[in-house]
């Protein structure tokens, strides 16, 4: 029986069916999967096969597979779902931007009984899908529509959306692969979406913000006003008013590149970045930088935003070589200062380089159409307007006045001045012009200045102004010390100029110290300044005394040259090396402040050791020493410090006894491991229970120590082979003018992406005052720079191209936005007085 079932399937198997059985039994399977309509397809390859399914699919007569393959079709390409609403006779409404119009609401009891209707027909679970079909009844306010989209582009994660569309606070978009669009916000503002993203656009009292879950846009923001356009991602938080910049968020993190105008980049723990053309910052050390030209590539303005890339960058070559105010070497306005002042600043007249600015701008423009063109949009009209506005206004006053205005405070009860020579008569008319154009009145401010003898005289004291007026009668009476200081600064060139007074400054800090000697009780002048010398801006920062230096500040020793700074490499994120005067005496005066307790404490420690503090650790030290972090900061321990040494024999054997005597008088052991490499002894000093351990060895005269042996091995060989921080050209491009080849010390810093996060950390724990906080921003904004400092008998000079850790001239001042700085807490101090 088995074998005659096993014939049987054979002779099946070898039968072969005719062309005709096998057309015939394909028609069966396609009728029973597609039903009618769909014998003459036979496979869909491609739109046109979809599109003449769409006539079967309407008269409900497609088959329901060959119905889900369409809906899913047209669900992701535009093209196909404009002609099946073609074919439905159903034309997609596109809506044009426009501002909002006031329309009279339906009545309320009426709106609300269609949406409870439609509520109760279709069901809880279907409330969402009635909101996409019906947005004025959905609740949410509009935010933004559909200008252009290129492809099938989702709405809510799966409903397909149309051009026009609108847009509701909160509700997601999303590109499939090879679809891109173009969003507009009800601002004007233009976002152009790459495939695979997906975003949402909510709207606040004062800013509008754009959340990009992932993927790539490039934001072509209009002008906002009062408002505020934000991008959020994951990891960062994007701020602009007006410009075009691309965001690119992914797996690893977010960049950020700009094309046009200048945006805020905050990163949670990381620092507050401020792009500009041609800028780039990414959120993750793992995602690498890419050309901005590179990273728009994909947009459909890609070259015109290449090409004003190009346009900026050589605008701003050009804005470089405009040169500055000249600097002023004697000033027809200081022997006319108050007496008893104690703060003056004097800023030139920027007049002239504002104007030579603008004309640089107006030729360039007639050279690039792109830039032209650009400059010409609508868009622009109202900035064109207030640009050349604020131009024109601010070189009228500067036409008036002479080369510099001077603003003072004094201790004597007088409020604040502000002096400046009169170039030309009619400057009163012009102020009273201004104040109305901004809606004042004459009388409001006429009690607030006052011209006299050729000189402008503002202030918000009568009784200042009318002592002012006493002065310059009388000629100018000034003639003391702090005048004196104030006429050197000239004598050597004046830009930005900031000097105090620090007699009156530190007067009341004596006793304050708690027997510390910080040597500023004697302090007698801080003079700051900012000027242009040998086609550089240099800061400079002076505090001389009324003696010879003491205290701490008698520690510095005088120019000289450091070797300790060949064990630090170029890619050091800090470095800082000094000369000291003595390091023998500076650990005597340490011990001498410490006070007779510790002194007695002290004098038990080297009776059981054996040893002499200064003489067996600190004689043996040479005058010269640098320590500095080639690696990230709190990340990894990566420090190193190279001490001169003039008796490394002696020193050691010191460092020997101390680590038997602790071993024998703790409970903790303390242990001193010696190795060999590379023909050298290396000591490691390691404590039980402490994680940090210190390495060391001696080089050419020289204690070189560290977090780790191979640390130090590096060190050694990247000073052999020259690879050190003071020849390569980032700290050389930083040194500033000088005569001196020499320091007594400098710094050099490239570490505000790495402090960032802990100063926000320490804002967050909210130690310390307000203001120890505000000063901490200054910290986020840290660029890299070089601070070289001279230290004289009777003086400390500290000179950069950049700025102090984030302080400029302006800051110190309080001249810049928010106050903080010189003149408020002066300002403050005479108010409490």
């Amino acid at each position: 029986m088995n074998d005659k079932f096993d014939e049987i399937l054979d002779s099946i198997r070898a039968e072969e069916p005719t062309s005709d059985q096998m057309d015939q039994a394909a028609a069966r399977v396609r009728q029973s999967l597609f039903g009618a309509g769909s014998a003459d397809i036979t496979r869909i390859t491609g739109c046109a096969d979809y599109r003449s399914l769409f006539p079967a699919y309407i008269n409900k007569s497609l088959s329901d597979a060959r119905r889900m393959l369409v809906d899913d079709h047209i669900r992701e390409c535009g093209g196909c779902r404009k002609a099946f609403d073609e074919a439905r006779g159903v034309r997609a409404k596109v809506v044009p931007f426009a501002a909002p119009v006031s329309k009279k609401p339906a009545p309320m009891f009426h709106k609300w009984a269609i949406a409870a209707g439609l509520f109760a027909a279709v069901g809880t679970s279907s409330w969402g899908i009635m909101k996409w079909l019906f947005p004025s009844a959905s609740g949410s306010s509009q935010v933004a529509s559909i200008q252009t989209i290129n492809g099938g582009m989702l709405y809510q994660g799966s409903l397909p959306i149309t051009e026009g569309r609108e847009i509701g606070a909160n509700e997601s978009i999303r590109t499939p692969i090879g679809t891109r669009a173009v969003v507009k916000l009800h601002d004007g503002s233009l976002i152009e979406v790459n495939e695979r993203s997906e975003l949402s656009v909510s709207r606040g009292w004062n800013s509008t913000t754009i959340r990009l879950d992932r993927g790539n846009i490039i934001v072509q923001a209009a002008k906002q006003g009062s408002r505020s356009l934000l991008v959020s991602t994951s990891d960062a938080l994007v701020s602009v008013k007006g410009t075009i910049f691309s965001v690119n968020r992914g797996v690893k993190g977010s960049r950020v590149s700009v094309v046009e105008g200048a945006v805020q980049v905050e990163q949670k723990l990381r620092a507050t970045e401020m792009l500009k053309p041609g800028d780039q910052t990414t959120t993750d050390a793992s995602l690498a930088k890419v050309a901005v030209a590179d990273e728009v590539a994909w947009s459909k303005d890609a070259a015109r935003y290449v090409a004003m890339l190009s346009e900026l960058s050589a605008l701003g070559l050009k804005w470089n070589e405009i040169q500055g105010p000249s600097l002023r070497y004697e000033s027809k306005l200081l022997p006319y200062i108050p007496r008893g002042t104690y703060l003056y600043a004097s800023v030139p007249n920027i007049g002239n380089t504002l104007g030579e600015a603008k004309r640089v701008f107006d030729e360039h423009l007639k050279e690039s159409p792109m830039l032209r063109n650009w400059w010409a949009q609508p868009s622009m009209a109202t900035t064109h307007a207030e640009v050349d506005q604020l131009i024109r206004d601010v070189q009228q006053f500067s036409s008036f006045i002479g080369d510099e205005v001077v603003i003072t405070l004094s201790g004597t009860g007088m409020s604040p001045v502000a002096l400046a020579e009169i170039r030309k008569a009619g400057i009163e008319t012009f102020i009273q012009q201004q104040v109305q154009k901004l809606g004042g009145k004459s009388s409001d401010v006429s009690q607030h200045y006052r011209v006299h003898k050729n000189m402008l005289i503002v202030s918000d004291g009568a009784s200042t102004i009318a002592e002012m007026v006493a002065a310059i009668d009388q000629g100018g009476v000034r003639g003391d010390a702090f005048s004196e200081r104030i006429a050197q600064a000239y004598q050597a060139g004046a830009g930005w100029l900031l000097c105090a007074d620090m007699e009156h400054i530190v007067k009341d800090t004596a006793g304050r110290t708690g027997g510390f000697n910080f040597g500023v009780d004697n302090a007698k002048f801080l003079v700051l300044e900012r000027k242009d010398i040998a086609s550089k801006t240099q800061n400079i920062a002076s505090l001389s005394f009324s003696e010879q230096r003491k205290g701490v500040m008698a520690w510095l020793g005088a120019p000289s040259s450091m070797a300790s700074l060949d064990f630090v490499s170029p890619d050091a994120g800090m470095a800082v090396g000094a000369v000291v005067r003595n390091p023998k005496l500076v650990v005597e005066e340490l011990l001498a402040m410490a006070g007779s307790d510790f002194a007695a404490h002290l004098a038990e420690i080297e009776k059981k050791t054996g040893l002499k503090l200064i003489d067996d650790l600190a004689a043996p030290i040479g005058s010269e020493f640098a320590i500095a972090s080639d690696g990230p900061v709190l990340q990894s321990l990566s420090w190193k410090l190279a001490v001169e040494m003039y008796s490394p024999q002696r020193f050691q054997s010191s460092i020997e006894k101390l680590v038997e005597s602790f071993n024998r008088e703790s409970k903790g052991k303390l242990t001193l491991a010696t190795s060999e490499a590379d023909k050298r002894s290396f000591y490691a000093l390691t404590m039980q229970g402490m994680p940090v351990e210190i390495h060391y060895t001696y080089v050419d005269g020289y204690l070189l120590a560290g977090a780790n042996r191979a640390l130090l091995l590096t060190a050694i060989q990247n000073r052999q082979n020259g690879i050190i921080l003071t020849r390569s050209e980032k700290f050389r491009s930083q040194l500033p003018y000088g005569a001196n080849p020499n320091f007594s010390a400098v710094v050099y810093h490239n570490v505000g992406s790495a402090l960032g996060p802990v100063a926000e950390q320490l804002k967050a724990t909210g130690y310390g005052t307000e203001e120890y906080r505000k000063g901490l921003d200054g910290v986020k904004d840290m660029g890299p720079g070089v601070i070289a400092i001279y230290g004289e008998p009777t003086r400390i000079t500290a000179t950069t191209h950049g700025n102090f850790f984030g302080m400029n001239l302006g800051m110190l001042a309080g001249l810049d936005k928010g106050g903080f700085g010189m003149l408020q807490l002066l300002g403050n101090r005479t108010k409490n007085k």
